[in-house]
């Protein structure tokens, strides 16, 4: 794990000393995600200095030189043809030998697991910068008049001369939406986050990149399985233990982060079979019942025997990491369960210094079933006339003020199945938003958002719409098939990975995600519904089947719960002074982004049980602690 920066001027003219002091200061600026010594590589000739910041003690060796290329790198890489990788050798190492054996267009679509690179070919005077097949890592960079900048994170590309900072508005909106900022978007003007197998190549010529994608999830692994369902689920398990044994290859001391659900459960459930000892699996646990999953971790460890660990995330602890979240995260990021991903990632570094993760798993393996109740509904209200839909809209608004007795608790409950969840008010106040709307595809949209049109605060932008826009949906598999195309293209790499590696990096852990691997993700991804799902349709049907060979139904088959804190709770308690200072009315006016009777009137909504905010005020609250963060000196 180290964290890479670099500088490229198109116009020369810079000193070898400049170039060295801009490279180090920016890789000393990402000291949060790497805390070990410092290489820097320049060439002044070419107008390019090249660096990276190590984890721990250990040297830098995410910067090599060969006869041809310098390489800068984070992360971890393999062949993706080999079973497993060979020993002794460094992610750096691996990538640059295959580099150098089949050139950098033909190594790409060979290599897999999670990294981010810059490459300058002193033959051709080029330079490459990319990341992995899902974004595992993070690259961003600025393309000014004279020169090109990269980091691992924003901190590094504000040390170099010519940085302007500039929040984008835009950008803004998207986080407001998203709880995230996808691709290729970043909270600055000019400056790009890079996408899933994205690959930029410039010369120092002049400021025009090519960009490549070396890899889509269109294209499948092999010609495809032709086999039976339980020939399917034995080479699933046959490539979820290639997987797990490659992405814990080399690592002396590995854990598993386990849930108790289906994903992790899985991971942890073949890694003790690979393991000749217990491995270690770790879980967050919450004083709320409804929050709480330690239980049901604690219940599959035991069958499996692993050495298991609970962390219970309190209030206190969550108080206490606040001030680090904008450090951490580097840009601004709101998905809630990024608190206990940090607290549990600090923990298990005490004893080890790898985990694999779960993550991938609902983008894999699910069937969305979760969302066909809104298709349905959203189906049946376009066929009424529009006038009439308008109309029930606006009845709906002027019943809810009435409070739930007019309706009672089995509206409330109707409405639940039918995927509009919340208070009953705002149940109603939703259906009432998604009946003018012309496409039930657009009902998902509005659904995933935070903050809507009708009330989106940010001040002074066009109102980013939502990242998703699909083609009109002709039939509910075109509509679940569009839902899973995007959670997997932006929600896993821009919220999910994003938060475990910004948690893990923080804590000089190391996070592996055997479920994105090139043996498993393109294998299943790709395999025909009534395979993966079977006779029954079952979620995860296929996965389940996999790990019932080491775990007993009862222990797993239960609800999703999800990884979250009692936000809402703690605004009205521990955190609301923290809270307060950050919404207060005279701070937003002097800032300017945000519309501060719309945030002042959620805050009051929120303390007063008037409606749930807990997740549209988190989003504005990171932000805001980002942005008083980064304005310190």
């Amino acid at each position: 794990m180290s964290a890479i920066t670099g500088y490229l001027s198109f116009s020369g003219g810079v000193r070898l000393d400049e170039l060295r002091q801009w490279c180090s200061a920016a890789a000393q600026a990402m000291s949060v995600r790497a805390r070990g010594p410092i290489a820097v590589w320049a060439d002044p000739s070419a107008g390019i200095a090249m660096g990276c910041k190590a984890s721990g003690d250990a040297p830098a060796g995410g910067c090599l030189v060969s006869d041809r290329h310098v390489l800068v790198f984070d992360g971890e890489a393999f062949d993706a043809l080999e079973p497993a990788p060979p020993p002794g050798a460094s992610g750096a190492d691996r990538f640059l030998a295959t580099v150098e054996r089949w050139g950098i267009d033909a190594a790409l679509p060979r290599l897999a697991g999670g990294f981010a690179f810059a490459l300058w070919d002193r033959r051709e005077r080029t330079l490459y910068a990319g990341c992995d097949r899902f974004s595992e890592r993070s690259l961003y960079c600025s393309t000014r008049p004279h020169s090109f900048v990269f980091g691992s994170m924003l901190g590094a590309l504000r040390r170099y001369p010519g940085w302007q900072g500039e929040i984008d508005r835009n950008a803004l909106a998207l986080l407001l939406r998203h709880t995230y900022i996808p691709y290729p978007h970043a909270i600055y003007r000019g400056v790009r986050k890079l996408g899933p197998a994205t690959l930029l190549a410039l010369n120092g010529d002049g400021p025009q990149p090519r960009e490549d994608v070396y890899w889509t999830l269109s294209q499948p692994a092999d010609d495809g399985f032709r086999g039976t369902r339980a020939e399917a689920v034995e080479e699933l398990d046959r490539r979820i233990r290639i997987a797990v044994r490659r992405r814990a290859a080399g690592e002396p001391a590995a854990g598993v982060y386990l849930s108790g659900g289906i994903d992790s459960s899985t991971i942890a459930a073949v890694a003790q079979s690979e393991s000749a000892g217990a491995i270690a699996t770790f879980t967050a646990g919450f004083e709320e019942a409804s929050y709480d999953e330690a239980p049901h971790a604690r219940a599959v460890a035991a069958h499996l025997g692993t050495a298991h660990t609970e962390i219970y995330v309190t209030a206190a602890q969550v108080a206490d990491l606040l001030p680090r979240l904008p450090d951490i995260y580097d840009e601004p990021f709101a998905d809630s369960s990024q608190v206990p991903s940090a607290i549990v990632a600090r923990a298990a570094r005490q004893s080890v210094d790898t985990v694999l993760c779960g993550d991938g798993g609902d983008e894999l393996f699910s069937d969305q079933r979760q969302h066909r109740p809104v298709w349905d509904l959203g189906t049946r209200a376009a066929q009424a006339p529009m006038l009439l839909r308008r109309a029930a809209a606006f009845l709906l608004r002027c019943l809810e003020r009435a409070g739930p007795p007019v309706f009672g608790r089995r509206s409330s409950a109707w409405l639940q199945r039918r995927g509009i969840e919340g208070p009953f008010g705002q149940q109603i106040e939703t259906l009432a938003a998604l009946l003018p709307m012309r496409a039930p595809e657009s009902w998902y949209a509005w659904l995933a958002s935070e903050w809507h049109d009708s009330e989106m605060p940010v001040l002074s932008t066009g109102l980013a719409a939502h990242l998703f826009r699909p083609s009109p949906c002709q039939c509910a598999s075109d509509y679940l098939e569009a839902i899973r195309q995007f959670e997997a293209l932006y929600q896993l790499p821009g919220d999910f990975l994003v938060k475990v590696d910004r948690a893990t990096a923080s804590a000089g852990l190391r996070s592996r995600m055997p479920y994105l691997d090139p043996a498993v993700f393109p294998f299943v991804w790709h395999l025909p519904g009534a395979v993966k799902y079977g006779p029954c349709a079952a979620n995860k049907a296929l996965l389940r089947e996999v790990l019932y060979r080491h775990v007993p139904r009862p222990l797993v088959d239960r609800p999703k719960q999800g990884f979250s804190i009692p936000l809402g709770r703690l605004f009205k308690t521990r955190l609301r002074d923290w809270a307060e200072s950050l919404l207060d009315e005279r701070r937003l006016r002097t800032e300017g982004f945000f519309d501060w009777r719309l945030i002042r009137r959620a805050w009051c909504e929120h303390l007063a049980d008037q409606a749930d905010r807990e997740d549209s005020l988190w989003v504005v609250l990171m932000f805001q602690a980002w942005l008083a963060k980064s304005r310190e000196p």
